[in-house]
């Protein structure tokens, strides 16, 4: 049994759980006896649970039950060398999902690297899945408006006319979008008199 997030448990609730660890026995919905049950127990949290413990907000014997094994995953900006192969491998997975055929540019992978990635790699997936479903150029050289927040956050400083000029090749890029500005660059040179 998986239990993810469980320094959101409640209070409340943590009686429960505690028993059916102990006991090895659950309570089924509408059952009048307990069953017993066999079951691997692994938690994951990104909270301080010996924090919540002293705070009173976690029940103290189920922290000492549950912290039989502890395993530390740093956070991903403490492990910048795996980001390249996590785009990768979700780029691929990606892929195979929407059967497409991108992928990332050197170039952007560097860039993604140096990014914060706050929400670990649930965030670095998002903006891997979002890039390939918006994407419609096979080398995805940009990632838009999150791309000029990891510049920053790489210490890259651009001016106005270099924003504005990654925002046009963007744009241009995009087959449907050029046509639109050709269209609308026509019209305008019928309407001059």
């Amino acid at each position: 049994v998986f239990l993810d997030e469980i320094g959101e448990l409640p209070l409340a609730l943590q009686p429960r759980l505690l028993r059916a660890i102990e006991a090895r026995e659950i309570f089924p919905l509408g059952a009048e006896a307990p069953l017993s049950v066999e079951f691997r127990l692994l938690a994951a949290t990104n909270r301080d649970l010996a924090r919540m413990v002293e705070e009173g907000t976690f029940r103290e014997d189920l922290y000492y039950r549950l912290n039989v094994v502890p395993v530390q995953i740093p956070p991903l900006r403490q492990r910048r060398e795996d980001i390249p192969l996590l785009i990768r491998y979700f780029t691929d997975h990606y892929n195979r999902r929407y059967n497409s055929y991108k992928r990332f540019s050197e170039k952007l992978i560097e860039r993604m690297t140096a990014m914060p990635w706050k929400g670990n790699i649930r965030e670095l997936e998002n903006v891997v899945e979002r890039m390939i479903v918006t994407s419609t150029a096979s080398e995805i050289e940009s990632l838009g408006p999150i791309d000029h927040e990891a510049a920053a956050a790489a210490g890259e400083s651009k001016t106005l006319v270099d924003l504005i000029q990654d925002y046009e090749d963007t744009l241009l890029i995009q087959p449907t979008v050029a046509r639109k500005i050709k269209n609308l660059r026509q019209r305008r040179q019928i309407e001059r008199p």
